[in-house]
């Protein structure tokens, strides 16, 4: 996270660095940037009470499908990254900030809080992979992959996604700490974030372990994401061609419902995910971000990914209820809308 309270940067040796003429004047970056933190901490509670209704109506359904199991841990992953950006977001409000003892850096303080944040972001991508994934095995080998994937297998398979992907960062995260720092440039001591040790021996292989893993996840969906759409596009073609009995070893409905459940939120994904991309790779191939140089815009479009990441995690409800007739038939029963409307015809 990032903060426009500021033109000025701070290089890595310490020293102030004025910022290049930026697209944007700083007021009104400014005011977008307040516009893009209300709406991403809005979305954000709304999200996470989304996403407690999804594992509910997951735990409920049991977990018997490897769909099933994925769509699960997908809404945890997609839950716990809504309250790190709530908790990161808390030290931009002025509230909380004047509600503190003691003079801090906010926004130091909310990076430190939203570094799980890159690791929960490789744990949905690896989630989405496996959900592409199976998904063609079970158009292509529908008999192997029932045999293959099974639900234990599965969740074994959701549990390393976890602990591999967290792994890499605990090395990150072990190397910083709050404590008193100086700043030159304000000439005041406040609570700031600390590092245990050289900072470029630690981020440097975290920075490429993330970098490899992102230019691998998000090819791996837009391929078996782009696989499932011919696919289906095929089915759609030889059904309309095919007599009824040729029609016996086709794919079930569940199973043609499920896949386009599947490609629907990887096409989220995709688009949310795609300024996320950009960022990365521009933020990488260029300092304009520890320079100084377009600081005002490259911060307005790290918030701008940011509200799409969150919007990601927010809209997966929306898919299962219209697309999924178990999980409607499900939520209704959860929480009561059947027996409201049967009272209600009654």
């Amino acid at each position: 996270m990032a903060s426009l309270k500021t033109n000025k940067t701070m290089t890595q040796s310490g020293s102030d660095v004025e910022d290049y003429q930026d697209i944007l004047s700083e007021s009104a970056a400014n005011v977008i940037s307040e516009v893009l933190i209300g709406s991403i901490e809005t979305l954000s509670v709304f999200g996470i009470c989304i996403n407690v209704i999804n594992l509910i109506i997951f735990y409920q359904q049991g977990f018997k499908s490897a769909t099933n199991i994925a769509l699960f841990a997908l809404s945890f992953a997609d839950m716990f990254n809504l309250v790190i950006v709530e908790v990161g977001l808390l030290f931009y409000n002025p509230f909380i900030i004047r509600s503190f003892p003691y003079p801090v850096d906010c926004t130091e303080l909310a990076n430190l809080a939203a570094t799980p944040h890159p690791a929960l972001a490789r744990v949905r991508s690896w989630l989405y992979v496996f959900l592409t994934a199976e998904r063609c095995l079970c158009i292509f080998v529908p008999l192997t992959v029932k045999r293959l994937v099974t639900p234990t297998r599965a969740g074994a398979v959701m549990v390393a996604i976890y602990v591999l992907n967290v792994s890499v960062a605990v090395p990150f995260w072990l190397d910083m700490y709050v404590d008193w720092k100086y700043y030159p440039n304000l000439n005041q001591t406040m609570l700031g974030v600390m590092f245990r040790y050289d900072r470029t021996y630690i981020r440097g292989p975290v920075h490429v372990t993330f970098a490899v893993i992102m230019f691998t996840t998000f090819p791996l969906v837009v391929l078996f994401t782009a696989v499932l759409i011919w696919k289906l596009q095929r089915m759609s073609l030889w059904r309309k061609e095919s007599t009824a009995a040729d029609r016996s070893d086709f794919l079930a409905k569940r199973d043609r419902t499920v896949i386009k459940m599947v490609v629907v939120i990887a096409l989220v994904l995709i688009i949310s995910l795609s300024p996320s991309v950009v960022f990365f790779v521009w933020t990488s191939l260029a300092l304009y971000y520890e320079t100084g140089q377009h600081h005002q815009s490259v911060t307005l479009f790290s918030w701008f990914a940011y509200l799409l990441d969150v919007e990601n995690s927010c809209v997966n409800i929306i898919i299962y209820f219209n697309m999924s007739s178990n999980f409607r038939q499900t939520f209704n029963k959860t929480f009561w809308l059947s027996r409201a409307k049967q009272q209600i015809d009654q």
